[in-house]
């Protein structure tokens, strides 16, 4: 065992060979014998195992063990309450789990007196630059920047109140830089590190059949009803879509934005989790 006890965030890299026999692996965010995160691998199987105050709770489990024999890599992410692991650099589980935030890193075997563990490294985590803004006027309040990864996206329609920046050089098509699972963002300052936010891929959000929306006539706030009695919402990230018509019919007061008053389409997503 080795680190400090106050270690959050950190990426963990474990090069082993599994023995012939018995159970080996690592752990992570571990406090004492009763609070950690431990992942195992024998013969047949691999998991991950989360540790509260002596309560086991399996968060992962795959199928087939690490092969024996080999020398492998292992790298975990643990940044905040995301936790991913990889096994030569291919993806086993994105989990989040708040419930340990900070431990120290380890290495285990039982019953495999022939395991070896040839490299551990932990490091910070490094964040990748997306855009960096320069010497720029203030932009009114209200006004909506969307940046994308190449100047292809300049040829989508106009929108009253949106800037357009991108990425990549002036002349260059730009590429895919975020991880399919989803990736986690950040605004920084010149003063550091602001608003901070993660986005899942579509196919994780939850769902939420037939809910009723309750809105501020001033468009500041919402409440989400679930039709036929009150029903909680399961732990996930939930996506929410609205269109805001500033003009209808019937209407005695419309509204516009800078002169355009089509309606406009809104995305909203709202992480849960159960309580």
């Amino acid at each position: 065992m080795t680190g400090d006890a106050a270690a959050a965030d950190y990426r963990l890299t474990v090069r082993l060979r599994r023995g012939t026999a018995g159970v080996a692996g690592v752990v992570f965010r571990y406090l004492d014998a009763d609070n950690g995160f431990r992942f195992a691998s024998d013969a047949l199987g691999r998991w991950l195992v989360k540790r509260v105050q002596g309560k086991e709770t399996v968060l992962w489990q795959g199928r087939g063990g690490l092969p024996p024999g080999r020398e492998i890599l292992l790298t975990f992410d643990v940044v905040g309450q995301h936790l991913v692991g990889f096994l030569e650099g291919q993806e086993l589980f994105r989990l989040e789990d708040a419930d340990l935030p900070a431990g120290r890193v380890g290495l285990f075997a039982d019953g495999s007196p022939d395991v070896r563990f040839t490299e551990v490294r932990v490091a910070e985590p490094e964040w990748t630059p997306w855009y960096a803004f320069g010497g720029e006027d203030r932009l009114p309040a209200g006004t909506r920047v969307r940046t994308s990864a190449g100047a292809g996206a300049a040829a989508a329609p106009s929108e009253a109140g949106l800037e357009r920046r991108f990425a990549a050089p002036l002349g260059e098509t730009g590429r895919l830089r975020f991880p399919s699972g989803g990736a986690e963002l950040r605004v920084v300052a010149p003063a550091g590190p602001g608003h901070r936010r993660t986005f899942v891929p579509p196919a994780e959000h939850g769902a939420f059949a037939n809910p009723k929306v309750i809105r501020r006539a001033d468009g500041t706030g919402l409440v989400l009803l679930p039709l036929g009695g009150p029903v909680p919402l399961i732990e996930g990230q939930y996506r929410v879509e609205l269109t805001y018509h500033r003009e209808r019919s019937g209407q005695v007061h419309t509204f516009s934005q800078a002169g355009d008053r089509a309606s406009e389409r809104a995305v909203i997503d709202i992480p849960w989790k159960a309580r």
